[in-house]
């Protein structure tokens, strides 16, 4: 198409003096100015008013979240909403994927149920990772690690009194515990537990064993009693313990 008639004399004398239109060369120039401007209104995003009906708000709120940061409020009624809105913000998606640094966890282990008291409390509130970890490093920062042995250790010191040796009971305790255990597999798994291994009661148990070889198997053989009640303290021995684990959660 030719372009060298004058195609501006055609406007209306008031379009005649539109700068935006007649600083156009050609009429193919103001052409594709026109179809760059209806393409670019096809993907303009219209606010909605108070007048607006639910459709046009759906529109709009569809469009506006392909923006990447933008993040629409939740409904407080909707569960979907709250999670993608706390997602969004970095909560992971269930409680126990908190993730912590030791320096945090070694302090806490004192209460083995309150980590789980605290990300389920971090999750429910919408924590992100970053605001999780920050809280409770700010927190525990004067808090000194916790020394699950020093702690039952001075416990059973004060339970057996100051008169006794108490680290010497201890010793002679564990030193019978792992005898007996070469041959009762079930001992050496308590052993793991410091809750059992530092119980007063248990070192007592323990502590007051004679335990000899026997010449024969070369298995520990319990020399408290003399040899006909060697069975018989072997039983109570394990009554004890039975009786201690069935009133004791560990």
């Amino acid at each position: 198409m030719s372009n060298s008639w004058d195609w501006k004399s055609l406007l209306a004398n008031k379009l005649q003096k539109v700068q935006s239109l007649v600083s156009h060369e050609s009429l193919d120039s103001l052409a594709q100015d026109y179809l760059t401007l209806k393409d670019k209104i096809g993907k303009a995003v219209n606010i909605p008013t108070k007048d607006s009906g639910e459709g046009e708000y759906k529109d709009f709120y569809n469009k506006v979240l392909d923006v990447p940061g933008v993040i629409a409020m939740p409904n407080p009624k909707d569960d979907d909403s709250i999670d993608r809105f706390f997602g969004k913000l970095g909560r992971p998606k269930l409680p126990e994927e908190y993730k912590f640094s030791s320096s945090v966890t070694n302090k806490l282990k004192a209460d083995p149920d309150f980590m789980k008291q605290v990300t389920t409390t971090f999750h429910k509130y919408g924590l992100s990772q970053d605001q999780a970890h920050g809280l409770l490093e700010t927190l525990t920062a004067d808090m000194k690690e916790y020394d699950v042995e020093r702690e039952l250790y001075l416990n059973l010191k004060t339970a057996l009194g100051d008169k006794v040796d108490a680290q010497a009971r201890l010793d002679q305790s564990i030193t019978n515990m792992e005898k007996i255990s070469e041959s009762r597999a079930e001992l050496k798994e308590l052993m793991a537990n410091p809750r059992f291994k530092y119980n007063p009661a248990i070192v007592e148990v323990f502590a007051g064993l004679d335990i000899k070889r026997s010449e024969k198997s070369g298995e520990p053989v319990i020399q408290t009693a003399p040899p006909p009640q060697v069975e018989e303290e072997t039983d109570k021995l394990s009554t004890q313990i039975n009786e201690y684990l069935e009133t004791k959660s560990f």
